[in-house]
């Protein structure tokens, strides 16, 4: 994606649904997304329930926590279509990115097309996939958002379950440093050392008490690029079949 602009505007985005397939009738309960721009996590953030007009199976409440009463509640009676012009104005004419970007952008398609807008991907630049991106980067670790938080240590404390806007929140710092640490692997050791600490610090995280900044001291930052490193460089080869968000 070398047109794609890292320090540009981007929205960080994620779905929540009924399942894994738009075309056999699932549909999207939440939209989450945070906009990231000059590699910094934005104010500016999204949340939307839909009700999906349909039963949420018990496999898919277990892994987003949404069921069939409380969808009625968070989405106070609104389908998607309800909000599809606001949505489509808030994505139109920006770039965007997401985990396994397929999954999501195909659910949004299809829910758009039922809405009577036509595809949102055909009026959009190519999203940023971070799964295919960290795939390319390390096609020999898991590459889950799960996993490539715990790989840069970004605390999962809070993701007791799926969430659309809370994954969306994990995704930009993993955006912000997956696509940072690439090219900082190279560099002498104090150079890393003071592109790593910057990077570290500027990283802006946007949760319910506002906006913290993120600090590492020089040392913390070398040890964790180190590691990112010595990961990469590992002999041992294990196979991922993790390729969910």
């Amino acid at each position: 994606m070398s047109d794609f602009n890292l320090a540009g505007e981007i929205v960080i985005f994620d779905t929540e649904t009924t399942g894994i397939d738009p075309e056999t009738g699932d549909k999207i309960v939440e939209f989450g997304a945070i906009v990231v721009n000059n590699r910094k996590v934005t104010e500016e953030k999204l949340q939307l329930y839909f009700d999906p007009e349909r039963d949420i199976p018990e496999e898919t409440t277990d892994i987003h926590g949404i069921d069939n009463e409380s969808i009625k509640e968070l989405s106070n009676g609104m389908i998607f279509a309800d909000h599809a012009q606001g949505l489509w104005d808030f994505l139109q004419g920006r770039q965007w990115a997401a985990h396994n970007a397929s999954f999501d952008v195909g659910f949004l398609d299809a829910e758009f097309v039922q809405a009577g807008f036509g595809k949102i991907s055909d009026h959009m630049p190519p999203v940023f996939d971070t799964l295919k991106y960290a795939q390319q980067a390390n096609p020999n670790q898991r590459n889950s958002l799960d996993a490539l938080c715990k790989r840069f240590g970004i605390d999962l404390s809070e993701r007791t379950d799926h969430g659309a806007l809370l994954d969306s929140q994990l995704l930009a710092d993993v955006f912000l440093l997956l696509t940072t640490v690439q090219t900082d692997l190279s560099l002498t050791d104090d150079k890393r050392v003071a592109k790593a600490s910057n990077l570290l610090e500027n990283i802006v995280r946007v949760d319910g008490s506002g906006l913290n900044v993120l600090k590492a001291s020089e040392t913390e930052a070398i040890q964790h690029l180190e590691k990112i490193n010595s990961i990469r460089q590992k002999s041992e080869k294990e196979v991922d079949w993790d390729y969910g968000p």
